[in-house]
């Protein structure tokens, strides 16, 4: 990952040559090779020079000649996809709406800090940064594919050179370019796939007689192909985008033009009617228009419903109020009958993207000398086009790998009583609103032990954490991102890039991966994608949270809780200063929002009651505390732009049947920003501590920090207990230091603080650390070994302390443990900080 981000770009514009230098450093810091300008032009041509490997661009609002926001006018147009920052002194809030229109990632104060600054940087290129990542491994099978589909139309047209009227060979050409066409479109950009389908386009007319194959023609066909060549060749170059498609598809053009010219006088000759075309192309943007179209009329009927509600009740005797009403529900009906059907035309046959397979399995089986048939089923189905991408992102490296690894060769197979031929069987089925993809085959399975060992020797698990995984678990490790157990590299396998980009795919659509896998019996792959809806609209809970109004999609929603208050005191507890409720013996963090958005408090509301939302959604659960449920009804989700989108836990915006806007809470982002994702996990596997009241302040945390004393820390100091991979862990300076919820967090080791004599040396990848809260920054304490909380029964003696940094003993199981004073030990790093 790291040689990849060295290969990608920021690109930094600003007139003070001093803050230009500093902002060279961070990029480079961050991993990144920066280019840099002092002049707006001279940016504007470095931007159009680079943009296929550029993450990030930050612009100084007052330029010379151009401001920042022009600037950003003229890269909307030549790329709107890589994130723009605009670094200025102040912010107006005409700045603020301009740079909704102009898709302006972030203002960032200037004069600025060096670490926030890279911070920054580090957040604002992150997304960027993973998308051409996972572009460059598509290309890649792409350009692999493309070449192979290239030699075997040259070898065609070769023959077709002496054998001009073979009908056959003209089909096979024309499929084969109708194969690369429809590859090509994985790219970012469409040059090759347009291309290709004027190419595609002369042998269409030479089917239909149009155009006959003249050596002039013949010259053309394959001065086109060598066209082709340069323009897949240039995608391991990063130069793709250097073509002009104007400028390369004339002589296609000239060919074209000849065989209309044919075309209209045949015409021409035949006195027959004009035959109206049965099917027309419509631009894909003009759909997503008519289905954000039906959506506003959500809204709309939404704020409609609750006036004739008002009517209906008011006057409840009004017949043409009453009618007002049928009728409306009639529009209802037919609303989504529209939507539906836009949402069909939007699909394609999942089948298109099955085509290049039995070619691919032909090449493989010949290649490892293996006999394999692939069968597919359900092919006729069809999807979403987003579903459709993914599929075909997905499905060649999930057949390479059951090709690769899991047929065994026919010698293997007749010595294991199997067929001498392997099977790979595709299934595509729907489950109500699921769209399932298996890959299923009949082969040698997966090794866990095989898989255990590569995890081990590649350092992405230690022995402890493989002992304590289930063979589900050992499973995943495959999508480890460089994973292989593939002995050597080759052009099947072995890279450990497609099984990462195989879950990243599926993830990124809200999908599921799953494998079953039976030791020489076979493997099988299953993604669950969700359906997308032609717009994204939500059966939404209406709640109130400090006088503000949100929407919880009701997917997220499992139980709605009302409890007393006395009920609700009694069971809540404190696990790492994290308040928890226990309800029916189940363990629910909670989460309370007018905290976590710093909510202004509102009227408070007089109650006997506390209403919860206990949330079940990928694994984790937790309930968020409310202060009322005011309705529920559909909504239609409007995306709002990141700067404003506070901490990431928003999934959006709606407009409320009120007319009113309200934001739309996202529960897995909620989880992540919280840390709870990882508490819940937690529970249920690592922690094994009973719940402690939260009145109960006397709570220690024992632990080893030095080969023969025990020493203690007061539960009410700590944060959270984490365990860290060293891999993790960078220095700044001489001090050792980690990224902690969007912090740079110090971590500092207790027996050095101490002054404590014969340390323990760990020889495992991963530390203990004892996270707490100095103020607002946090701060990591290294120790050897967390052994157990327990409740401090006596008084701390401070008659024997041999130290700074020591409270003083208690006796734990007839042991003596020394309490660490923890106040003063945080004065102690704070001092040393500062000397430094």
């Amino acid at each position: 990952m790291s040689e990849m981000k060295e290969n990608l770009k920021i690109l930094w514009i600003d007139d003070e040559k001093d803050l230009l230098q500093i902002g060279k450093e961070i990029i480079i810091k961050a991993g990144f090779t920066p280019i840099i300008s002092n002049d707006v032009n001279e940016g504007l041509e470095l931007f159009r020079n680079n943009i296929e490997d550029l993450v990030l661009v930050l612009c100084d609002y007052m330029m010379p000649n151009l401001n920042g926001f022009e600037l950003r006018k003229k890269t909307l147009e030549l790329d709107d996809k890589i994130p723009f920052g605009i670094i200025s002194a102040y912010v107006s809030k005409q700045m603020a709406l301009d740079a909704l229109n102009l898709k302006i990632c972030g203002f960032y104060e200037k004069p600025f800090q060096f670490e926030k600054m890279l911070e920054i940087v580090k957040k604002n290129s992150e997304d960027r940064c993973q998308s051409i990542i996972e572009n460059r491994a598509i290309e890649a099978t792409f350009f692999e594919e493309a070449i192979s589909i290239i030699d075997e139309v040259e070898e065609k047209i070769l023959l077709l050179e002496d054998d001009r009227n073979n009908n056959d060979l003209i089909n096979s050409i024309a499929r084969e370019l109708h194969t690369l066409k429809g590859s090509s479109g994985c790219l970012n950009t469409n040059i090759v796939t347009k291309y290709v389908h004027k190419y595609e386009d002369i042998f269409q007319a030479i089917k239909k007689k149009n155009l006959i194959i003249s050596d002039e023609v013949l010259n053309i066909i394959f001065l086109g192909l060598d066209r082709i060549k340069e323009l897949v060749s240039s995608i391991p170059k990063r130069n793709l985008h250097q073509f002009s498609l104007e400028k390369i598809i004339k002589d296609l053009n000239y060919l074209e033009k000849k065989a209309d010219d044919i075309e209209k006088k045949e015409a021409k000759k035949t006195n027959t009617g004009v035959k109206v075309k049965e099917n027309i192309s419509v631009p894909v943007f003009l759909l997503d228009e008519l289905a954000s179209y039906a959506g506003e009329i959500t809204v709309i009927r939404n704020m409609v419903l609750k006036i004739i509600h008002s009517l209906e009740s008011k006057y409840s005797d009004n017949k043409e109020i009453h009618i007002l009403s049928e009728l409306f529900e009639e529009m209802t009906k037919i609303n989504g009958v529209i939507q539906n059907k836009i949402s069909e035309i939007c699909k394609v046959p999942i089948g298109g993207i099955f085509k290049p397979l039995q070619r691919i399995i032909k090449d493989i089986a010949k290649e490892l000398n293996k006999n394999i048939q692939l069968i597919i089923e359900g092919d006729s189905i069809r999807v979403a086009n987003s579903i459709a991408e993914v599929c075909s992102n997905c499905i060649i490296h999930l057949v390479r790998n059951s090709a690769d690894h899991g047929i065994e060769s026919a010698e293997e197979r007749v010595k294991l009583k199997k067929q001498e031929k392997g099977t790979i069987h595709i299934k595509c089925e729907e489950d109500n609103n699921d769209f399932i993809l298996n890959i299923q085959d009949d082969g040698r399975g997966i090794d866990t032990d095989r898989v255990k060992a590569k995890a081990i020797e590649k350092g992405i698990y230690t022995l402890d954490q493989i002992k304590k995984m289930s063979d589900k678990e050992i499973f995943e490790i495959i999508f480890a991102p460089g994973f292989s157990t593939a002995t050597q590299v080759t052009d099947i396998s072995g890279r450990g890039v497609g099984m990462d980009m195989v879950k990243s795919s599926v993830e990124a659509i809200n999908g599921k991966l799953t494998i079953e896998s039976n030791l020489n019996r076979g493997t099988k792959f299953s993604l669950k994608l969700p359906k997308p809806k032609s717009v994204t609209i939500l059966n939404s809970l209406i709640i109130e949270v400090n006088e503000r109004t949100f929407a919880i999609p009701e997917e997220s929603i499992d139980i709605v809780l009302r409890i007393k208050n006395e009920e609700f005191i009694e069971n809540i507890y404190s696990v790492f200063n994290q308040k928890v409720l226990k309800r029916e013996n189940v363990i629910y963090p909670l989460v309370e929002l007018d905290k976590i958005l710093k909510l202004n408090a509102g009227a408070k509301k007089n109650s006997d009651y506390i209403e919860l939302l206990v949330i079940k959604n990928e694994g984790y659960s937790f309930a968020i505390i409310i202060d009322n449920i005011i309705d529920s009804e559909e909504i239609v989700l409007k995306k709002i732009p990141n700067c404003f989108n506070f901490g990431g836990i928003f999934s959006g915006a709606t407009f409320m049947g009120d007319g009113s806007v309200g934001l739309v809470l996202d529960v897995k982002k909620i989880a992540e920003f919280t840390g709870l994702k990882k508490m819940t996990d937690n529970f249920s596997k690592e922690t094994n501590i009973e719940l402690k009241s939260k009145e109960k302040k006397s709570d220690i945390l024992i632990t080893r920090i030095e080969e023969k004393s025990i020493f203690a820390i007061p539960l009410e100091y700590i944060f959270r207990i984490e365990e860290i991979n060293k891999k993790n862990i960078h220095k700044s300076g001489a001090l050792d230091v980690i990224q902690y919820r969007e912090q740079v967090m110090p971590i500092y080791n207790l027996a050095n603080i101490l002054r404590l004599p014969k340390c323990l040396k760990s020889s495992d990848d991963r530390i203990n650390v004892i996270v707490v809260k100095n103020n607002e920054q946090y701060v990591g304490f290294q120790v050897e070994e967390v052994l157990d909380i327990v409740e401090r029964q006596e008084e701390i003696d401070t008659h024997v302390i041999d130290r700074l940094g020591i409270l003083g003993n208690v006796q734990v199981n007839e042991k003596t443990v020394s309490i660490i004073d923890v106040p003063n030990v945080l004065y102690k790093v704070s001092i040393s900080a500062s000397l430094d």
